[in-house]
C-alpha cells in the first residue's frame, strides 16, 4: 500500500483514506502502544503532536509517517495570558516540529488571524474543519487565501461515541465510511485507542489512571467487536482488502 495524493472525486483512483492522530499529551507508554499498532500494519499515518517526547524521533524515522502540530489555544481563549500571543504559541509549536506543514488545533480552534499566522509560519495544510459523515456531504479540500489548503475531515472516535449515545449511530463497523464518496479522513487519539473506548464515560472515569499504563490496562474495554481500537484495526484491514491506498495530509492537493 503506497501513500497517494487525493484527486478529484471523478478520478477513479480516488480510493484512498487518510488516518490521523491527535496525540493530546498522551503518556509515552500509551502513545507507543498506538505507534506499535500502526507500524504493525505498515501503513502511512499523520500524527498531530502536542509536546516534546522521545517518541517524536521514532515518528521521524518512519518514512511513511508525517508529523503535524496540534496547538492548544484554550487557556488563551479562557483569558489566561500566553507569552507572545497566538504568534508566540504557534512559533513554539513550530520549534517542536520544524518540518511540519500540517496543523490541526486542539478543540478545532480557528479564526482568520490564526490562518494568517499558519501561512506566515510555513504551514500548507489546515485540518480544522470537522464535517461529520452523517451530514452526507461529499468532502473536498479547497484553497483559502495565501495558498493554504483547507482539509475537512469526517470521522473522529469521540464524536462517534456521542452519536452512539444519541442513537445516530448503531455500531463500530467502518465499512459504510469507506463507501463514502470524496475525501475520507479519520481521526483518533492514543488514549482512546489504548482503552478501546466505546463510551466517553470510560474515558472520564479513568482520568486518574491516564498516565499509569499498568493501572489503565485493567480499565480497557474488553469487547473484541466494538470500540475505538477495534474500529481502527478493522478499518485498516478492510481498506487493505479493498486495495485502497493510505495517504498523508501533506500529500493532499486541490484538483
Amino acid at each position: 500500500m503506497n501513500p497517494g495524493t487525493y484527486r478529484s472525486v471523478s478520478d477513479p483512483g480516488q480510493d484512498r483514506i487518510f488516518i490521523t492522530f491527535d496525540i493530546d499529551w498522551a503518556s509515552d507508554p500509551v502513545f507507543a502502544d498506538t505507534i506499535d499498532l500502526v507500524e504493525g500494519h505498515g501503513i502511512p499515518a499523520t500524527w498531530f503532536v502536542t509536546h516534546e517526547t522521545g517518541l517524536l524521533g521514532r515518528l521521524e524515522r518512519n518514512p511513511v509517517f508525517e508529523i503535524g502540530i496540534h496547538p492548544n489555544f484554550n487557556e488563551m481563549f479562557e483569558g489566561r495570558s500566553e507569552e507572545g500571543g497566538m504568534q508566540g504559541l504557534l512559533t513554539r509549536y513550530r520549534e517542536l516540529a520544524p518540518s511540519a506543514v500540517s496543523i490541526r488545533c486542539h478543540s478545532l480552534a480557528q479564526n482568520n488571524k490564526m490562518l494568517d499566522i499558519f501561512i506566515r509560519l510555513g504551514f500548507t495544510h489546515d485540518v480544522n474543519l470537522f464535517i461529520p459523515a452523517q451530514s452526507k456531504m461529499e468532502l473536498q479540500p479547497f484553497t483559502s487565501w495565501g495558498g493554504l489548503i483547507r482539509v475537512p475531515y469526517f470521522w473522529e472516535e469521540d464524536v462517534h461515541c456521542l452519536f452512539l449515545e444519541e442513537g445516530r449511530e448503531n455500531d463500530w463497523n467502518p465499512a459504510r465510511f469507506l463507501d463514502a464518496p470524496g475525501l475520507k479522513i479519520f481521526n483518533f487519539h492514543p488514549i482512546h485507542v489504548f482503552l478501546n473506548t466505546e463510551h466517553l464515560s470510560r474515558y472520564d472515569r479513568t482520568r486518574a489512571y491516564h498516565r499509569d499504563r499498568e493501572a489503565l490496562i485493567g480499565h480497557r474495554n474488553p469487547d473484541p467487536a466494538g470500540g475505538t481500537r477495534y474500529f481502527l484495526e478493522t478499518l485498516i484491514t478492510e481498506a487493505k482488502k479493498r486495495n485502497m491506498d493510505f495517504g498523508l495530509i501533506r500529500e493532499i492537493a486541490v484538483a
